[in-house]
């Protein structure tokens, strides 16, 4: 199966870019459950505690996303993101064990190590402003968002950032789509028009 991931920071409206697409232009989407990892995230963003298995649960979750058959399917963050910045962000948190045994699962889930994983053929990366993450995420009033602040969106940012320019720099398929100044319904035409033309 063709995989085409939607990556992008917290905020930063990947969820609603591929609800857009599934709706308006009939694609197979796979969104990241966040009621499934609700007391998780809380764990997290409130008690500051838990980070290692949030992260487990996120790759058993989203690291080997595959099929077989030949139908594109649009996922909500990649692997390679996930790990560049995610990973690199609560790394402090992480015990070395902890540490390196996520990478070691991630290495695990690179076509670059194991040849049975399929590696997206174009990542799309939708590049907002901390700010304007933050705008969202307190439009969307979740609650196990309340304390994510904007030195955490910015860190996230830089992360993103740094994963986005090393990647194109390296021929990986990527895209870069700024979507602050962009509705939902252009981001998700760019997106088709760079697929399908």
């Amino acid at each position: 199966m063709p995989i085409i991931t939607i990556d992008g920071n917290i905020g930063a409206c990947k969820s609603l870019i591929l609800e857009n697409l599934q709706r308006k232009h009939n694609q197979l989407i796979s969104l990241e459950p966040i009621n499934e990892w609700e007391k998780l995230l809380t764990d997290i963003y409130l008690n500051d505690e838990g980070y290692f298995n949030l992260e487990l649960r996120i790759f058993l979750d989203r690291g080997f996303i595959q099929s077989n058959n030949n139908t594109i399917i649009f996922i909500e963050r990649s692997s390679k993101f996930t790990r560049e910045t995610f990973i690199e962000t609560y790394k402090e948190k992480f015990t070395l064990q902890e540490y390196n045994i996520l990478n070691y699962l991630y290495d695990n889930a690179d076509n670059k190590l194991n040849k049975n994983i399929t590696e997206p053929v174009i990542y799309f990366y939708i590049q907002s402003s901390p700010e304007k993450c933050l705008d969202t995420i307190k439009t969307r009033d979740r609650s196990i968002e309340k304390c994510v602040n904007i030195e955490f969106l910015q860190n996230l940012h830089d992360k993103h950032e740094c994963c986005y320019e090393n990647a194109y720099k390296q021929g990986f398929p990527i895209h870069k789509i700024n979507s602050d100044d962009k509705t939902i319904e252009e981001i998700s035409n760019c997106i088709m028009k760079h697929i399908y033309g």
